[in-house]
């Protein structure tokens, strides 16, 4: 675990939800088989409850420089991470009510728990790291404030905007991108899936969009 932090402090999602194409070209792959790094990340992981009972980075004093994190996603909190453990102060803003980007609304919670992706998120944060959720940047704050406050940005916002199909139809009112509904059940909502779905495509969003439909209360789903 203490080598997996050098690099990465998502070992439990990674462990999760990684695709590990790596192991596709791992230089083991012709001698018995590739090393199942995935797995063995996880299985790491889900040792310690509590990261801070094995994992004790010397912290830097703060060396005065402060920087805005714009972003609560996986990228934005591994760089509040690495940077407040070197003794800078950093603060993440974030537009919707809670942290983790696209591991939060766009995974559903059967393939990644909440409390694991609670464990890894709120040991990032004990490191100092300071939060302001529902803060959307150019409506609650502005740019230029931020710019004004900090030494340093870092730009972290993802790439969530769906891309519908462009189809004639496919602004009707019962048509939604699986990302947007993943989203709205992750934050607890309930939407009316009626009784037949239909989606459009077939990779991990595809059958994710499927399973949690049909634990909505759709009873039938073609994909």
């Amino acid at each position: 675990m203490r080598i997996i932090f050098e690099t990465l402090p998502f070992p439990a999602v990674i462990g999760r939800v990684c695709t590990h194409m790596c192991e596709d070209i791992c230089v083991l792959f012709d001698t018995g088989g590739p090393l199942a790094i995935r797995h063995l990340k996880r299985y790491a992981a889900d040792k310690f409850d509590d990261y801070s009972k094995i994992i004790d980075v010397p912290r830097r004093k703060f060396i005065n420089k402060r920087v805005a994190v714009i972003g609560g996603g996986p990228a934005g909190l591994t760089a509040a991470y690495y940077l407040s453990i070197q003794g800078v102060k950093v603060t993440v803003f974030e537009k919707l009510p809670a942290l983790g980007g696209f591991m939060k609304t766009g995974i559903p919670r059967y393939r990644l728990p909440q409390d694991v992706l609670d464990k890894e998120i709120g040991f990032i944060l004990s490191h100092g790291v300071e939060v302001r959720l529902n803060t959307e940047v150019g409506r609650d704050i502005s740019f230029e404030e931020i710019m004004n406050t900090y030494d340093a940005v870092f730009l972290a916002v993802g790439n969530q905007k769906p891309r519908m199909t462009g189809t004639p139809g496919s602004d009707a009112p019962n048509v939604v991108h699986a990302t947007e509904f993943l989203r709205r059940v992750s934050f607890g909502e309930r939407p009316d899936v009626g009784e037949n779905v239909v989606i459009i495509g077939g990779g991990f969003t595809a059958n994710d969009a499927s399973r949690t439909s049909l634990s909505s209360g759709g009873p039938r789903t073609s994909t």
